[in-house]
């Protein structure tokens, strides 16, 4: 079977894996667009809108209620029309706009005509009162509606029907504004109260009816502007015995209706909370402050939804074709946020009501499927590119990824029992090549060390390049250091030769390094690793050459991790301490300052010399906490000895190139500075040549920001980097201190006293003091005496010391004679 097919067999079920959430959103969205339930979305997102920003409108509407109060005092339902007659009249000088009874009067009362004569009587004398008409099942006789009786009809100023609209979930959110047996003549009968509370009101009719029978037309949602209990609402009884004062009810629309337990069944609205139901004659109440606010929701036109539907789902489309993956998610939540922002716009500002669900839905299916199409063919380019990548453009060699690859297989095909070594190669100097001859000699360079390489293995094993300069090499069947000496050997003796190109002549530094499995590791990537770190071992090395890794190897590797871990929590535990070394005039000897020294005193190593963990430090970037801290003890220890009246001393830190490169520094500086209350003038701090050449321009910048502060400053170690002139002029340093390299061969080698000599002779040029480390016998003081070194430290006048021990020795005596 070939690769491609095997590629193409792992990858299809990865597709699968990734798609199958998309896939589901897309069957689930066909299934609700022929199935319809898309609309229960549209009732859930009127709800949510509905409920978010309720219309604010004006208590035009009160309800006198027959409730349980009024049953239990007035009697058993249903009342005499009696009852009703004295409510009229009772209400005859409230000046009302209209009343309505929210009650059917269908049948006429036989046993006491005269009482529904009386009720229309007073109905007659109101001239605004409001009756109902409603549906019923039709039989071979009657009709299908309920009609009030004619002696009641003919004396109400209309009738109006109370048929509402119960959707599926069993939520009343609209209703038709006019309804009707087999012809929809009856208003509503909110809408016949508002229209005879204020005559203006108009509504255009439409054709469109709905029903073969009890027809339809006109649907608007209603516009509910509270809870249950949000309309003013008065006892019948209350009313009835003339408790309340007539002028509540003044230019408002009365509804007489019922709300007693067990006598309405109550209806449940977008707007209920905990399981509330409202009663019939407060959703009718509700109705009417809508129709009088003008703020029912009317269902946008046919052609004017079309069209928005259209609009978005292109802009949808063009989203969805055009803008990358890694957008796809956001862009199809925003084009959804888009269809709701659509439909809460033309609600809250027009009151109509556009049902996004549909455009949603269809939003949805072409994310999924874009989606779906994107991936298969993202995981198509990326088989076609593992068909293409697997080798560097330079050398032609297998990749690193691709040697796993091929290490892989050879493992799956002999079950894993095999034995190998893996060697990683470094071409040491590589960039000089590049910065002298430019990138094409550096290609050129690597092309000729891939063809020795392979001269060397006689294509018998694999090789490929890592990054940069260097190599790995495959040498199956290959178990130990025995069998593969011979093969490194080779390779260290043909890689050192000389390179020819562009008629210059190169010879490069060769590590090499080699692991063997399952010896070593029994995975891949620890295997590489420890190749690589026997290679760095060897790079270590004066010589460089060969190393081979091994149990020591693996042993130093776990020591230095157990520093790490140990030195995260050093600060912490306040196991870094700070030593003090004194420094002295050279002619006086006496002192004038000290600098600071850190110490790790590991609970179970002892002290810890700064050469063996402050690498470690660096590396890690735990020497931005540990210098930090280092600077604001030494601080203020320089202020306690100040207060002691040693105010002329200076103290001196040193700063690493990683806490030189820190942006925060000289904020740190000056936090240090101002929490001792020390001034600047002294605090020294020194760097090395090669924190200050990494960059230089920030390196300016950054000095001359602690010169205006007042620091002071020193090149710490002079003399073992760069020591040039040209670029030491262009720092703004205040003095130089040799390094203790050269002070220790002062007496024993011309070349440290020349160089020692050149070192002061530069810096007094330069108009900068010197100071002199490491020194240890009176020989070397006299010397560095003699030629004009100003200050002097080292062990002939004081190993470094804790605070207590300098705060004595200064306390002592201010000068120092050994």
């Amino acid at each position: 079977m070939s690769s491609t097919a095997t590629t193409r067999q792992v990858k299809l079920p990865e597709m699968w894996q990734k798609n199958k959430l998309r896939a589901i959103v897309f069957l689930l969205g066909i299934l609700i667009l022929f199935t319809n339930e898309f609309s229960r979305l549209d009732t859930v997102i009127y709800d949510f809108l509905l409920r978010s920003n309720p219309p604010q409108v004006k208590q035009n509407t009160v309800i006198i209620a027959i409730d349980d109060k009024s049953i239990s005092e007035i009697g058993k339902w249903p009342w005499s029309r009696d009852v009703h007659a004295t409510l009229l009249s009772s209400l005859a000088t409230s000046k009302a706009k209209s009343i309505g009874f929210d009650l059917l009067f269908a049948e006429a009362d036989k046993a006491h005509p005269e009482r529904d004569k009386h009720f229309a009587t007073t109905i007659e004398d109101n001239q605004s009162v409001i009756l109902t008409v409603a549906p019923r099942t039709p039989t071979n006789t009657t009709t299908g509606e309920l009609l009030p009786i004619p002696i009641l009809a003919d004396e109400s100023a209309g009738v109006g029907h109370v048929d509402l609209e119960l959707d599926s979930d069993g939520l009343v959110r609209s209703l038709y504004l006019y309804a009707g047996w087999k012809e929809s003549k009856w208003p509503s009968f909110a809408l016949a109260l508002a229209q005879l509370a204020t005559p203006d009101v108009n509504y255009e009719t439409t054709t469109l009816t709905l029903g073969n029978h009890w027809t339809r037309r006109q649907p608007v949602f209603i516009p509910y502007s509270g809870e249950t209990g949000s309309i003013p609402t008065y006892s019948y009884i209350d009313v009835l015995s003339k408790t309340i004062n007539p002028n509540v009810f003044k230019d408002k629309v009365i509804i007489v209706g019922i709300t007693a337990m067990g006598l309405t069944p109550g209806f449940t609205t977008p707007l209920s909370s905990n399981h509330q139901n409202m009663s019939g004659v407060e959703v009718n109440a509700h109705i009417v402050n809508g129709i009088l606010a003008k703020s029912t929701i009317s269902h946008i036109e046919p052609w004017a939804s079309h069209s928005i539907k259209f609009v978005i789902i292109l802009l949808s489309l063009i989203c969805t074709y055009f803008i990358p993956q890694v957008w796809l998610i956001p862009g199809a939540l925003l084009q959804i946020t888009t269809s709701v922002l659509v439909s809460a716009i033309l609600l809250y500002s027009l009151n109509l009501w556009f049902e996004p669900a549909l455009t949603i839905v269809t939003q949805l299916l072409l994310f999924s499927l874009a989606s779906i199409i994107n991936t298969h063919n993202t995981q198509k380019k990326i088989v076609d590119l593992e068909e293409h990548i697997g080798h560097d453009p330079v050398t032609l060699l297998p990749t690193q990824h691709q040697l796993k690859k091929n290490m892989v297989k050879a493992l799956r095909h002999a079950n894993g029992d095999i034995d190998f070594a893996l060697v990683v190669i470094n071409l040491g100097k590589f960039k000089e090549v590049n910065e002298l001859l430019g990138f094409k000699a550096g290609d050129h360079l690597l092309n000729i060390a891939s063809t020795r390489i392979n001269t060397c293995i006689d294509n018998k094993h694999e090789c490929a390049r890592l990054n940069g300069p260097e190599f790995s090499i495959f040498f199956k069947g290959v178990k130990n250091q025995e069998q593969l000496s011979h093969y490194c050997d080779e390779l260290y003796q043909l890689l050192g030769k000389p390179y020819q190109i562009q008629n210059e002549s190169f010879t490069l530094p060769i590590s090499i390094g080699a692991s063997f499995y399952p010896t070593h590791a029994s995975k891949l990537d620890e295997l590489f690793n420890a190749a690589v770190t026997a290679m760095q071992k060897a790079k270590k090395q004066i010589d460089r050459g060969i190393c081979y890794y091994d149990n020591e190897i693996k042993a130093n590797l776990i020591e230095h991790k157990r520093l790490v871990s140990d030195l995260t929590q050093a600060i912490e535990r306040q196991e870094i301490e700070i030593y003090y070394q004194p420094q002295v005039n050279a002619l006086t000897k006496q002192i004038i300052g000290v600098e600071a020294l850190a110490r790790w005193n590991h609970p179970e190593r002892g002290i810890i010399q700064p050469d063996d963990f402050i690498p470690i430090a660096e590396s890690t970037g735990l020497i931005v906490p540990i210098g930090k801290w280092i600077l604001k003890s030494a601080c203020l220890a320089a202020k306690s000895w100040h207060n002691n009246g040693h105010n002329h001393l200076k103290v001196a830190v040193n700063l690493s190139t990683v806490q030189f490169s820190q942006p925060s520094l000289i904020e740190s500086v000056a936090q240090a500075l101002n929490n001792a209350q020390l001034p600047a003038k002294y605090l020294e701090l020194e760097l090395t040549e090669s924190s200050l050449m990494k960059d230089m321009n920030n390196a300016i910048n950054v000095l001359n920001q602690l010169k205006n502060m007042g620091v002071l400053l020193s090149i710490d170690d002079f003399g073992t980097g760069y020591s040039s002139l040209s670029y030491l002029k262009q720092f703004p340093m205040d003095r130089i201190k040799i390094d203790r390299l050269f002070v220790s061969e002062l007496e024993t080698s011309s070349d440290a006293k020349e160089i020692t000599l050149a070192i002061i002779s530069m810096a007094h040029s330069l108009k900068m003091s010197v100071i002199a480390e490491g020194v240890e016998t009176i020989e070397q003081q006299n010397f560095l005496n003699r030629n004009e070194c100003e200050e002097l430290q080292g062990f002939y006048y004081s190993k470094p010391i804790t605070e207590e021990e300098f705060g004595a020795m200064l306390d002592a005596g201010t000068k120092q004679t050994p």
